[in-house]
Formats: structure tokens, C-alpha cells, sequence
């Protein structure tokens, strides 16, 4: 059937060779034709023509198909059943292909699947996801907490490498949109996530280009990112899965897309393999500990986008830019829907406040008990030593009262930290209140024992209520905290 197709295809001159219509001609099935249709031309000595309304699909010999036909050893070797395959560097040199064109695609399709290319970028994305993991497991050491990096979670090395939370985004922190997408939970985590990247990126690297392969991984992982914080904003959110989602959602429109261009068997083959890797992810999807809007949302923008990149490579002229334009309005509009989605959602005032309590308790709580420590030592251990103007030696008060004006200075850079701040929450605003009311108490008494010290004059009562304020100002701090 080899041979005979293919001289049917040469009999036909400058004209393509309509199957369907010759198979009506002959009072033959149609579908008989189909494997030695395929194979021909995955071989690369036919190629499509065209399809003619009455007339059905036409095929046409390639150059390498012309001197098939004009050798004799090569058509024996048809008639016992082996493809002579035509290499497509040769074809290179004398043709450049128009992808699209019927040929020109056919073509395109047909090296893809037979003549892949390295999957470097494949191995360039596995390598910044490990690199990355090992930057927090250094991390994780340092802070004594390795085994929980390594077979659980370490929120704070993951943040630092850049996992993404409703916080962060509060805070303007949107890159890590996409820097969550390199940051994995443990080595088993990162193992599933880089053996999925290694099985299908090759494919997706071969069938689409290393550029659009690129474009699709890393805009899918944005997609299913910024799914993830839509449904959810308050957990950590960190893992590839969300981009490589995307890659199966790329390989379906893939498949389907190119369906016309394929052998029936190829096509059937791999869409019931792609079927059931999809089931058997969407049910892994539910599982506890798994962000299933990041799969469902990297997966439906990885097929949104490749199909806007199938258009623009294969589709007509005046449209291809137009949907390759459109490209980077999919991340931008998850990023838009989930912009607007902060000011309507009230979990965001709920993250809101605990940010707030966070950024309060870690960068000004310390630092006032400091202040609060240094200035008890101070009035405590010393007051009485320099109560009266009569008893005080001149260098050991003039040290006493460079340490309160230090006091002092970190007193009121507090102040001025916590009033550019601006904390919104009740809570932390209410407790960001009564903390700059307590350190300007602590202000006001080393401004009237500054004066004092200074006109050598005793402590009167003028600083006792000083100090009585101070105590009432801390006691109401310290109720706020509690």
C-alpha cells in the first residue's frame, strides 16, 4: 500500500491526488488509505495540498518523495513495508518552510515529533528550582532548622527565597507571583514537581519551541499563582505545580489543535496517555496540603495562552500579531481580577491586621522593651544618687545624663518610626498609640532631668509627676498588649 500511494500521488502530476474522490471513483473505502497516508507523510515524502470542497483533503509528492519514486532500491524497500524517512536538514538547505502553509506546517510538526532538539530549557528551569532549594536549605542551617526544611515546611526560608502570601502582596510584593514558582516544601515536593518537569517539558520544549515553551511555564505559573491567592489569600503558597499545569494544558492544545496532522493512531494514542495523566492529577489536586486553584488555574492559563501562540505562529497575517499581543494580557488580567478582588474581599482586612500585628511585633515591640529597660535602669538603680544637686559628682552625673539622652534619641526615632508607619488595623493602631504616649513620657522625663542636671538644681515634684505619668502611660502599653 506504501508504494501504491505513493505513485498514486506521483500519477497525479501537478494536480494534488484527492483519496476520498479516487476512493468514489474506485468503489473503495476511503479509510483504507489513512495508515500509508500517515506514514508517508510523516516520513516526509508526501505532504498536504489542500482541502477542496467535493474533493476531500489532497496530497502532493515532497522533493524527497520525487526521488523516492526515481529510485528503484527505495521503492522495494516500500513495497516490503519500510519508510524511507527523509532528513529534514537536507531540505533545509534548499527550502524554507512557511509554517503557514498546510506544508509548511505539516512539516513543522512532522520534525518536531522526529527530530527534537535538546530540552535546554528544561534543564535550565529544573536548575534554578534546585539552585533555589539549596539557598534555603543554607538558610534553614543557619537558623538551626534543616530536618523541618527538608521533610516539612520552613516558612521563613521559604519566604526568604521567595513564596508568596496575602501579606506579601498587601506589602507590594507582586514578584513573588512568580518567585513562588521556583520555591518548593521539602525534598519530596521539590522531587514530584522536577520529575513532572523533566517528563513533559521535553515534549513541550520540542512540539512548541524553546521560546513559547519558556513563555507558557513561566506565564502559567503567574496564572496559577495568582488563582491560588484569588480563591485563598491567607496560606503560603509556594511550588512549580502551578506552571507545569500549564504545560499539560499546552500539550492538549497541542494535540488537538494539530489533530488534522497527525496519524489517527498517534493522535488516540496520546490523547487516552494525556487523559489519564490529567484525571489522575486533578484527583492528587484534592489531596490535603495541595493548592488545587493553583493547578486548575496554571492549567487553564497554560492552554489559554497556547492557543493565542498557535494562532500566532500558524494562523493568518493580519491576526497573528494581534493574538500574540494578547499574550501577556492573561497574567495581567488573573493580576487585575485579584487586584480588585482586595477591596471587596474581608479576609483582606483580616490579613491586613495580622501583617500589621507581624510587622508591630517584629520591628518596634523589641525595641520599645528596650527602651522601657534602659530607662527602669536608669531611674531605678541611679535616681537617688542624683536626686540632690549636693551629692552628685559631676562625671559620674554627666555620664548618667549621656545615657539618658540616649535614651532619649532612641525614644524619639520610635516615635517618628511609628508615626510614618501608619497602621490601619484597630488593633495595632490603638497599641502604635499608646506606645508613642509612653515613649514621650520617657521623652519628657529625661527632658526635665536633662534640665535639671544642667541648672544643677535638685529633683523637685515637677519631676516625680513625671514619672508618675511615665508609670501610667507604660501600665496602659502594657493592658493594650495584653
Amino acid at each position: 500500500m506504501l508504494e501504491t500511494v505513493l505513485k498514486l500521488c506521483a500519477q497525479s502530476a501537478l494536480e494534488p491526488w484527492y483519496p476520498g474522490e479516487f476512493a468514489a471513483t474506485m468503489g473503495v473505502d476511503r479509510d483504507r488509505f489513512d495508515t500509508a497516508l500517515n506514514d508517508l507523510r510523516m516520513a516526509g515524502l508526501i505532504q498536504i495540498a489542500g482541502w477542496v470542497s467535493g474533493r476531500g483533503q489532497g496530497y502532493m509528492l515532497t522533493p524527497a518523495g520525487e526521488q523516492v519514486v526515481q529510485s528503484p532500491r527505495h521503492l522495494a524497500a516500500l513495497r516490503s513495508g519500510r519508510i524511507v524517512i527523509a532528513e529534514p536538514a537536507q531540505r533545509r538547505r534548499t527550502e524554507v518552510l512557511d509554517e503557514r502553509t498546510p506544508y509548511g506546517r505539516g512539516e513543522a510538526i512532522r520534525n518536531a515529533l522526529l527530530y527534537p532538539q535538546k530540552p535546554r530549557v528544561t534543564y535550565v528551569l529544573m536548575g534554578i528550582n534546585i539552585l533555589v532549594f539549596i539557598v534555603g536549605l543554607l538558610i534553614a542551617m543557619r537558623n538551626g532548622r534543616m530536618s523541618a526544611f527538608l521533610f516539612g515546611v520552613e516558612p521563613n526560608a521559604t519566604h526568604l527565597t521567595g513564596a508568596v502570601s496575602g501579606g506579601d502582596l498587601i506589602n507590594g510584593e507582586w514578584w513573588r507571583l512568580l518567585t513562588c514558582c521556583f520555591v518548593h516544601y521539602g525534598v519530596l515536593h521539590l522531587f514530584l514537581n522536577m520529575y513532572a518537569l523533566y517528563s513533559m517539558g521535553d515534549f513541550v520544549e520540542q512540539v512548541w519551541g524553546r521560546t513559547r515553551y519558556l513563555v507558557i511555564y513561566l506565564l502559567a505559573g503567574i496564572g496559577g499563582s495568582t488563582g491560588a491567592m484569588l480563591i485563598n489569600p491567607v496560606p503560603q503558597l509556594a511550588g512549580a505545580s502551578g506552571a507545569i499545569f500549564g504545560l499539560l494544558g499546552a500539550i492538549a492544545v497541542w494535540w488537538l489543535a494539530n489533530r488534522k496532522f497527525l496519524p489517527p493512531t498517534l493522535f488516540r494514542e496520546n490523547m487516552n496517555r494525556l487523559i489519564t495523566v490529567l484525571i489522575m492529577n486533578a484527583v492528587m489536586s484534592f489531596l490535603p496540603g495541595i493548592s488545587w486553584t493553583a493547578h486548575f488555574a496554571g492549567g487553564a492559563a497554560g492552554a489559554v495562552i497556547a492557543i493565542l501562540l498557535h494562532v500566532h505562529r500558524f494562523g493568518p497575517s493580519p491576526w497573528r500579531w494581534v493574538f500574540l499581543l494578547l499574550v501577556p494580557l492573561v497574567p495581567a488580567l488573573t493580576i487585575g481580577l485579584l487586584y480588585r478582588n482586595r477591596a471587596t474581599d474581608v479576609r483582606w482586612s483580616v490579613i491586613k491586621e495580622e501583617d500589621e500585628i507581624r510587622l508591630f511585633n517584629r520591628d518596634y515591640l523589641p525595641r520599645i522593651r528596650q527602651v522601657e529597660k534602659n530607662i527602669a535602669e536608669k531611674i531605678n538603680e541611679d535616681y537617688d544618687r542624683f536626686e540632690k544637686s549636693n551629692q552628685r559628682r559631676p562625671n559620674e552625673a554627666r555620664r548618667w545624663q549621656d545615657d539618658l539622652i540616649a535614651i532619649r534619641s532612641d525614644a524619639q526615632k520610635l516615635v517618628q518610626e511609628l508615626d510614618a508607619a501608619g497602621f490601619r488595623a484597630p488593633l495595632v493602631s490603638d497599641a502604635a498609640r499608646d506606645a508613642k504616649e509612653y515613649l514621650t513620657q520617657i521623652i519628657r522625663l529625661v527632658d526635665a532631668i536633662d534640665d535639671k542636671l544642667q541648672t544643677k538644681a535638685d529633683f523637685d515634684k515637677s519631676v516625680q509627676s513625671q514619672i508618675k505619668q511615665m508609670s501610667d502611660a507604660q501600665d496602659r502599653f502594657k493592658k493594650r498588649l495584653k
